[in-house]
């Protein structure tokens, strides 16, 4: 595991031995360094994450274009601290790329609180963002659109963070992802749920395949398929575990005809995406699913075929189930009819509709926020 550094650029010996003194009350590991005049150079010593705290003045104030410069780069946090009380320079500093602005003489409860924050976004969050997410759609019925919604979201995904995404579909219908999108499939999902017990294992198996050049892969059905094979729920807490060091994003499209790996899935998931159409009329159906099924779990509404004419109907569904919605699919028939007829995306075959760019904004929301 890399180092982590503090550094500080002050002319001031009090400065920096206060700031001394200061660390040794932190509690997460680091090296500090402390410096007269800022020389970036320093900096491209090593590729650790930094936090580098800089006094800028009156006789400076031109450092922070070069801070500007290097903030770009994710290892560097920039500590601003100054003698002088401007909300003019606290401002640019933090416009430069600076985590925050200090005025001297540090206190030290501030001074900690600022480090322990920034540390928190640099290092914390960063490590949480490597642990891979795994998303269930759900929908109280059939026909509602959950399938191409999934597919359509997760490749946007694999487009977007240019990770590797991977669909899983539970359902036992032949109308499944792999032929929704064109898929071969040599080996079908029960074989890989059942199969992975150890890290070892994913390298011995079948290459799981992906939709044409994207980083989108599939675990599906297809043609390989037979009523005496069943999944090993037991496993695939297991599985998951396993594919989760191979893939940003795990999408399950979960089989509503199996009542035990329905509960074992939710369980399993860190999102729970439950599709509704606009339509909908069984609105007290949809909220005893959701409370019921999915009580404890981080729950978010996405409203299909949605069409902005019926509005009263969307504050109707979002008042009878008490919970927000979290995004709206436009409904177009004409372009979901032609990106499945072509085995295609939405984005593939009409990039300049709403229903498409509906989904490329539902993916930056999900990177965003997750």
């Amino acid at each position: 595991m890399n180092t982590f550094e503090i550094i500080i650029f002050d002319k001031e010996d009090i400065t920096k031995t206060l700031v001394e003194s200061y660390l040794k009350e932190i509690t997460f590991p680091f090296v500090f360094q402390k410096y007269n005049e800022f020389d970036e150079s320093l900096l491209s010593k090593t590729q650790n994450k930094k936090i580098i705290i800089v006094d800028v003045n009156r006789h400076n104030y031109m450092i922070l274009k070069k801070i500007a410069l290097l903030s770009k780069n994710k290892n560097n946090n920039f500590l601003i601290i100054s003698n002088e009380k401007s909300t003019n320079l606290s401002v640019q500093s933090l416009r430069a790329g600076a985590k925050d602005f200090l005025l001297k003489p540090l206190v030290k409860s501030g001074f900690l609180s600022s480090l322990q924050k920034i540390y928190n976004g640099c290092i914390v969050k960063q490590n949480k963002n490597k642990e891979a997410k795994v998303f269930t759609a759900s929908s109280y019925e059939n026909g509602v659109g959950k399938t191409i919604f999934l597919i359509n979201m997760a490749k946007e995904l694999a487009d977007k963070t240019g990770e590797k995404v991977l669909l899983i579909d539970f359902n036992n219908s032949l109308n499944d992802i792999s032929f929704l999108l064109n898929v071969d499939i040599v080996s079908n999902t029960v074989f890989y749920i059942n199969s992975l017990k150890e890290d070892a294992d994913f390298d011995k198996l079948s290459n799981i395949p992906k939709y044409a050049n994207s980083s989108l892969y599939i675990i599906a059905n297809g043609f390989v398929r037979s009523n005496s094979e069943k999944v090993n729920i037991a496993n695939l807490d297991n599985a998951l575990n396993i594919l989760k060091k191979h893939f940003k994003y795990i999408i399950i499209d979960k089989d509503s005809d199996s009542y035990e790996i329905d509960k074992e899935v939710v369980r399993l998931s860190d999102i729970i995406f439950f599709v509704i159409p606009q339509s909908i009329t069984s609105f007290e159906k949809v909220r005893l699913a959701l409370d019921h099924n999915y009580a404890c779990k981080n729950v978010r509404i996405i409203l299909n075929k949605f069409e902005q004419k019926n509005m009263k109907k969307v504050d109707q569904i979002c008042n009878e189930l008490e919970k927000e919605i979290f995004w709206k699919i436009p409904k177009n028939f004409m372009a979901t009819g032609s990106a499945t007829n072509n085995f295609k995306t939405l984005k593939e075959v009409a990039p300049n509709l709403d229903i498409s760019k509906s989904f490329v904004e539902l993916a930056k929301c999900i990177i965003d926020r997750d």
